[in-house]
């Protein structure tokens, strides 16, 4: 399965970055707000409102094109990225309209969380020929599926391009995360593969070291199994706000490929990717009387051994 990169068009929408100035003689012109609605099976492009060019700008806009505002951006999470990095990478590129000699960029990410909150996102380099990016942003932030830029080329007027993230990405496997000798893909009673992950509580991975006699360390508690298991629930972060808890169980259980709605309401399908929150996701399960295992968005389905995360 190749990742699915995120494509961004552009519609008018109104600003909404900053409180506007007492007066705006002397002020730059506010950012213009491109928003995207992806849909499953194609992407629309809008009708733009054609923009007002003032007579003394005429001259400027003939001699330098500026074609951001038919432009896309395009972000993806390579693959092969550690569990338990401080940081992970995101790959942008910016699409202009029409071909531009880019001779100056100004550019800032930042996730958005489900009540318009921001997180920034550091640029770690940038290919101004390209208009392309290299992005680093902390674990805390990976779920949030709301990625936002603001762009400027050639000194144009900022413009913010706006989607929703769905994107996936292969991970390379850390043992101390694993149960002791897992994954091993060990076969399910009807010949499964074993290509779906869940988490275990503390019994389990006793259990589980006093039967394979194998130690997993003290942040082990990855397991695979096969994923039409119907007794296990899902493991949920908070991606709505900060006052909320972190991490949450969702109340009912099935099968691995029922995580689309498992979730409650401002959460969202999730695993742990630090040490620090595996140890936070240890204390809630454990703290848990009854909860055994969850499922994690990790499988290997498509490609035996690739155990690729979900965004």
């Amino acid at each position: 399965m190749l990742p699915l990169v995120v494509a961004l068009w552009a519609c008018n929408a109104n600003p909404a970055l900053d409180r506007a100035p007492d007066s705006t003689e002397g002020q730059p012109p506010p950012a213009e707000i491109r928003d995207f609605a992806p849909t499953a099976d194609s992407i629309a492009t809008p009708a733009e409102t054609p923009a007002t060019i003032t007579e003394s700008e005429e001259d400027a806009v003939a001699l330098e094109p500026i074609a951001i505002g038919g432009a896309f951006l395009a972000c993806r999470y390579p693959d092969n990225q550690k569990q338990g990095e401080a940081a992970y990478r995101m790959d942008c590129t910016l699409t202009p309209e029409e071909p531009i000699t880019v001779t100056s960029v100004s550019a800032s990410f930042r996730k958005i969380d489900g009540q318009g909150q921001s997180y920034n996102l550091t640029v770690t380099s940038q290919n101004m020929a390209e208009l392309s990016w290299v992005l680093s942003e902390t674990p805390d932030t990976l779920f949030y599926r709301i990625v936002e830029a603001t762009i400027s080329v050639n000194g144009s007027a900022p413009t913010v391009f706006r989607a929703e993230l769905n994107s996936t990405m292969t991970m390379q496997r850390v043992a101390t995360y694993w149960l002791g000798g897992e994954p091993n893909n060990e076969l399910g009673p009807n010949g499964e593969d074993e290509d779906c992950a869940e988490y275990e509580n503390l019994a389990g991975k006793n259990n589980h070291a006093s039967v394979t006699g194998l130690s997993s360390g003290p942040l082990g508690r990855f397991n695979d199994t096969i994923c039409t298991l119907t007794d296990r629930n899902f493991l949920c972060k908070n991606i709505t706000d900060r006052v909320r808890p972190k991490w949450a169980v969702s109340a009912g259980q099935g099968p691995f490929s029922a995580n689309v709605n498992a979730c409650p309401q401002g959460y969202r399908f999730a695993l742990p990717m630090s040490e620090a929150e595996m140890m936070e996701v240890n204390t809630l399960i454990d703290q848990r009387p009854g909860l055994l295992k969850m499922w994690v968005p990790l499988s290997d389905a498509v490609k035996e051994g690739d155990f690729r995360i979900s965004f």
